[in-house]
């Protein structure tokens, strides 16, 4: 199926125990023969979905779709013979040997992954990988409103690479399932766990929170080893891709609320909102011409407490309007 294949050991020592073995989609390698499967994520340009072809309506067929182009099973057959394979990890229960196979190597054939001593094979608990450890997983699924994509690191480990920590290109990021193939292979850094309201997705030793450019930014690092794994506070004039975040309370209202890297929440005021014409949905109403006047003075009502002249600000297409039909009117008179 999509995550796991069942595998038979053929070596003769095997033959008197009773053996269940395994190849999970993180322990994966694809075949020499598949050039989908050695593509990184995210593609340079982005393309539709190459699904493998299947025929039939069994209870299996929609399993079988998600093996994608981009699918380390997307060239295996039933009845291949896997090389090169090696046991990650052995469990014994009740007489019965449960063998963990993989036909990776810890030396990787992908250039673009540094596998340095700290890009662990196979980890049992999220606890285990450090914050700043590379490593590399299968992409599982992209969220809804491209929020981010999940992957899954090894068998028991899975994580969230959140959409302000996979690229710097809003064009990637309006349509992830573009370039971010479910089934394609990405790399990625480890984060530093950091506060937030949703404590519960990551409470638990299964999930681990990832980051792409943190790998990005380590790989072009001159010293790994003084690097700075935490994503730093904004500073003025800094230049930031946010997301839109309609479900918290805006501050000093109106304005609209963004997420930034690092698990930091600001505020645009409405006022430095540009290019509201090119917004499909604009959440903060639409933008309208207006007639700015100063109220004619009738007498010392007609000044504020503060000495300043009232201004009245009306609706241009409201004022043209009633002008017309003020226009009318005068013409009715005349002719009457």
């Amino acid at each position: 199926n999509f995550a796991r294949v069942k595998v038979t050991p053929l070596q003769k020592k095997f033959s008197g125990s009773v053996v269940r073995a395994r190849i999970h989609i993180t322990m994966a390698e694809p075949t020499p023969t598949s050039k989908s499967g050695q593509t990184l994520m995210p593609l340079s340009k982005g393309s539709k979905d190459k699904s493998s072809s299947t025929e039939g309506n069994d209870s299996n067929h929609h399993e079988k779709e998600k093996i994608t182009y981009y699918h380390p099973f997307h060239t295996w057959k039933i009845g291949g013979i896997i090389k090169d394979t090696f046991c990650a990890s052995v469990d014994e229960r009740d007489g019965i040997y449960y063998l963990e196979l993989t036909n990776r190597k810890p030396t990787t054939s992908n250039n673009d992954l540094n596998t340095d001593a700290s890009s662990p094979l196979f980890v049992e608990k999220a606890s285990k990988l450090q914050p700043g450890t590379l490593v590399t997983g299968v992409i599982t699924s992209v969220s809804a409103q491209n929020k981010g994509i999940w992957i899954q690191v090894c068998p028991g480990v899975s994580g969230f690479i959140s959409g302000l920590e996979l690229s710097k290109d809003a064009t990637i990021l309006n349509n992830m399932s573009k370039y971010y193939k479910v089934g394609g292979r990405i790399c990625c850094c480890v984060m530093e766990k950091q506060k937030s309201n949703n404590k519960k997705k990551y409470a638990s030793d299964t999930c681990v929170q990832l980051s792409a450019l943190l790998y990005q930014e380590k790989n072009k690092s001159e010293s790994s080893s003084g690097f700075n794994f935490k994503v730093t506070k904004p500073l003025r004039g800094d230049l930031h891709i946010a997301r839109v975040n309609r479900f918290i309370k805006s501050h000093h209202a109106p304005s609209l609320m963004l997420d930034l890297r690092g698990n930091f929440q600001c505020r645009c005021d409405i006022t430095e909102l540009d290019e509201v014409g090119d917004w499909v949905n604009m959440p903060l109403g639409r933008e309208i011409l207006a007639n700015v006047g100063i109220e004619k003075e009738t007498g010392p009502s007609s000044r504020d407490n503060s000495g300043q002249k009232n201004i009245i600000v009306t609706d241009e297409e409201q004022d043209t309007a009633e002008e017309l039909k003020d226009d009318d009117d005068s013409d009715e008179e005349q002719i009457g």
